[in-house]
């Protein structure tokens, strides 16, 4: 049974919300400090920024020197792990690369080659191991 668009963006919304929720202070409905850090100006390293905007908990700051907007605090490294690899993004995954239209075109794409295979962000490597190559995989996890 193919799965509704809207009922797949809802599911996936929820699972975002709750991971999103799991680093954001109910108390003040911003990033928790144990899950923050606060960065210097990204593009010019200055120290002087003023806020710009918050959205979904995330403070937007606008730097004074070169005027970037970035995310100040931002998440740690700990916590960026987590939420990129929690439940949203393996919901997310298995639907965008299981699909049977991306996978066959995958397949077709390498499905003549034989040898060695590097790819960055593979998943699962499932499209690879299936064509029998000898996959080599790099994919961002948590310790």
């Amino acid at each position: 049974m193919k799965e509704n668009v809207n009922d797949y963006s809802k599911k996936l919304r929820e699972l975002l919300v709750e991971e999103i929720n799991e680093v954001i202070d109910p108390s003040t409905g911003l990033l928790k400090e144990e899950g923050s850090e606060f960065v210097d100006c990204p593009l010019c390293g200055s120290k002087k920024f003023c806020e710009f905007w918050v959205k979904d908990g995330f403070t937007y700051v606008r730097c004074q020197d070169c005027q970037f907007v970035y995310l100040n605090p931002r998440l740690n490294e700990s916590a960026t792990l987590e939420l990129y690899n929690g439940a949203w993004t393996n919901f997310y995954n298995q639907r965008k690369f299981f699909q049977p239209n991306v996978l066959d075109k995958k397949i077709n794409c390498i499905s003549n080659k034989r040898g060695k295979l590097l790819e960055i962000g593979c998943t699962t490597g499932f499209f690879y191991k299936q064509q029998g190559m000898n996959l080599v995989s790099m994919y961002l996890v948590s310790n």
